[in-house]
This record gives structure tokens, sequence and C-alpha cells, in this order.
């Protein structure tokens, strides 16, 4: 059942077993609202408007930052370069499709980012360093930007390819000094500032990091 409050359209979700009202915006599925028990009630519109504003407001930054209706082979901007995404099925909203091309996308791009970071250990630590990467994983990752274990395989989240490339090459330096420490130390950072001097700043910047995913990703 949907409800349109001016020009939102709200799915309402009855559930039995929620305890309160949840209003939340889903990416793929738009504004929705949870609703304790099973009855449609008339206070419903009453509790929609009053939060109309804060509706509005995530919409049109979602909308703002174009990330609800991208274009076909969009081509995300990066220091100056592109990453062309080939998006199927560009005149519908089709999430799913999307993120297929994208974890294909991650599987050519992200492979030759390691390649590049390990030449780098290479020059500056010397052939003999011992760092080796056992196996590289990719996937989706809701909270982290990648992972070390200690057989040596790293997992590396595919939304990556949307950071600047400067960003990407941090984050995959951090891993690789994970090889060396399995932990925060200051051995750790002291390893890591070496490979990449930029540390504090890039630390800075992955802050936001986020900022760079579409909603869809």
């Amino acid at each position: 059942m949907t409800l349109e409050t001016a020009s939102i359209q709200i799915r309402l979700q009855p559930n039995r077993r929620a305890r309160r009202w949840i209003l939340k915006i889903d990416p793929d599925h738009g504004p929705s609202l949870t609703i304790p028990g099973c009855e449609i009630t008339p206070e419903i519109r009453t509790i929609l408007i009053r939060h109309e504003a804060w509706l509005l407001e995530k919409l049109a930054e979602l909308q703002t930052r174009h990330w609800l209706t991208p274009p076909f082979n969009e081509v995300i901007g990066h220091d100056g370069g592109t990453v062309p995404i080939a998006l199927p099925s560009a005149n519908n909203y089709q999430p799913d499709e999307w993120r297929r091309a994208m974890l294909t996308r991650a599987r050519e791009l992200l492979p030759q980012r390691l390649e590049q970071m390990l030449a780098r250990l290479d020059h500056q630590l010397g052939p003999d360093h011992g760092l080796q990467v056992t196996r590289l994983s990719l996937r989706r990752m809701r909270s982290r930007w990648g992972s070390c274990g200690a057989n040596g395989r790293i997992t590396l989240n595919t939304q990556l390819i949307f950071l600047p490339v400067r960003l990407q090459q941090h984050v995959i330096l951090h891993e690789l000094c994970h090889l060396q420490h399995m932990n925060h130390s200051r051995a750790f950072w002291s390893l890591l500032e070496k490979l990449d001097p930029d540390t504090p700043q890039h630390r800075q910047a992955m802050r936001n990091a986020r900022s760079f995913i579409p909603a869809w990703a």
C-alpha cells in the first residue's frame, strides 16, 4: 500500500512485530513507513506530514548527488581520470543490474591497483620484503574498505572503484602493511607512512569517502 503526501509517494509496511514507527528512505525503493501492528489508521497521514520537510530534504539530497538515476555508461571522475561503468537498462532504475556491472568493473580494476602497489613495495622496500598476497577477494562490504588475513588473503570492497585513485592506493597499501603487522601499532603506521607519505591527509579524506559512493552501489 502507498500513501502520497505532497509530491512524495511512500510505501506503508504494517508489521505485527514492529514496536515503533520507522520512517526511512531506501535508495532502491524510495521512502517507506513501517507501522506497528497491521492496521492502517488516519494518524499515518498526520505523522508523514509532520516529517514531510525531512523527506523532501533527504530526497533532494539524493537527487542532487545524481545517485538515483545515473546515465548509461556513467563516468565516475577520479583525480582527473575516468572510470566508465556500462550500466544496463539505463532508462529504468535497476540497481541489481548496476551492481553486477560494478562488480565486473571492480574485477578488472582492483587487481591492477594491487599489482601497482606490490610494485611500489618492491621499489621502496626491495624485492625481498617478504609481503606476499596469497589470494585477492572482491566483495561488497558494508562497513569496511578492506581486510587482511594472517594467511595473506586480502579482501577489497568493490565500492573502492568510486574513490579517487590516491585513496584506492592508500587502502590497498594499508592492507598490504597488515601482512607484516596484524595490528595498528606504531610499527604499522611507520611502514604505511614510508610507503604512502601522505597517509595523514589520506586518512582524513577517508573519513568522508562514503560520499563518493552512489546509493545504488
